[in-house]
């Protein structure tokens, strides 16, 4: 987790734990497109939710969700040989974004004050890399050669300027970045990707990034690079990584679709480098390293797109379901 970014949760816990129940706006620095997003941690969900009923309910009442597909290697067989052809890319490798615009403020002390209007609610996500099922074993694990690694970097978009060029990207990134710049990443990223440790590549310091001035501001962000090895990546869910669930920072009533168009709409850097200790030409020309801006583009049934203007004060289907929801929760609650 970032380090200002874990500042930011741990101050809005030490409030819920000292029971203030209106937080001041000043906790980060403020701009005209400065984000503020809560991050899910282990336990929790944003807003101190149980992290059980915040999986649940977003699982059960998504409103809008994206798939983007990108380039990834054959994990389950060696890279020995230059010739083996075992270093291919192969289908199934992809990022997944899902949003909801309702999701319930339940089983938690941390709630705005009471202002007769009726419960609270939070727009919220997770987004995942998944794995290709094909690599999938019986156990519903994934079968990993164990020379087989990767680099995740991810960008900090709360807190800082955000570009809202990003929030009509089609998964590229190219809404901001240019070709150059991107190849220029990949390749800064994979040759940066070695055993153990992942080191950032930061767009300013790149000469085909750096022309692009405010355009690529986001990729200035704080970046965090996370490596996985073989074992890591059998320990994947399903062959599922999730790797950021958020939350608006503002509560809102059943109806309120402001933070949906806001916080559904954003775009999520990510950066993934594959490489193979094994391989003996090494997989530094970035052929197996993609960047992607993740964003939520398609609408379930009863839903529209977040920013879109017609879904401007419409309430959600998906919403009213989720309501109901909460009302069956809470009538199972009293039984029990």
């Amino acid at each position: 987790m970032h380090q200002n970014t874990r500042m930011h949760t741990l101050l809005y816990c030490l409030a819920a734990i000292a029971g203030i129940s209106n937080i001041p706006a000043t906790l980060a620095a403020e701009s005209e497109d400065s984000i503020q997003l809560l991050q899910a941690t282990g336990r929790y969900g944003p807003w101190q939710v149980p992290r059980a009923e915040f999986d649940t309910f977003l699982a059960n009442h998504p409103n809008a969700t994206g798939n983007y597909a990108i380039m990834g290697p054959n994990i389950s067989a060696s890279a020995e040989s230059p010739f083996s052809g075992n270093e291919s890319a192969i289908d199934g490798w992809s990022w997944s974004i899902v949003v909801s615009a309702d999701l319930p403020l339940i089983n938690t002390t941390w709630v705005p004050e009471d202002d007769g209007k009726g419960p609270f609610y939070y727009t919220g996500g997770k987004m995942t890399l998944n794995a290709p099922s094909s690599l999938l074993g019986p156990g519903g694990n994934l079968t990993v050669d164990d020379g087989w690694e990767l680099c995740l970097f991810t960008w900090q978009i709360d807190d800082f300027p955000y570009s809202d060029k990003l929030r009509s990207d089609n998964g590229t990134c190219k809404s901001v970045l240019s070709d150059e710049c991107i190849a220029e990443m990949k390749l800064a990223a994979a040759s940066a990707t070695v055993e153990g440790s992942c080191s950032c590549p930061i767009a300013s310091s790149l000469p085909s990034c750096s022309r692009l001035g405010d355009a690529a501001k986001v990729f200035n962000n704080n970046c965090y690079g996370s490596p996985r090895n073989a074992t890591d990546i059998r320990r994947w869910k399903e062959g599922k990584l999730e790797t950021y669930a958020f939350g608006d920072a503002t509560a809102h009533h059943l109806g309120n679709n402001t933070a949906y168009n806001n916080i559904g709409s954003l775009a999520f850097p990510a950066l993934i480098s594959f490489r193979n200790k094994d391989d003996i030409n090494g997989v530094t020309d970035g052929s197996m390293t993609s960047l992607s801006c993740v964003r939520a583009v398609d609408a379930v049934a009863g839903s529209t797109v977040p920013g879109d203007a017609e879904s401007s004060g419409n309430r959600l289907g998906t919403g009213a379901m989720t309501g109901i929801a909460l009302a069956l929760y809470g009538l199972w609650t009293l039984i029990l």
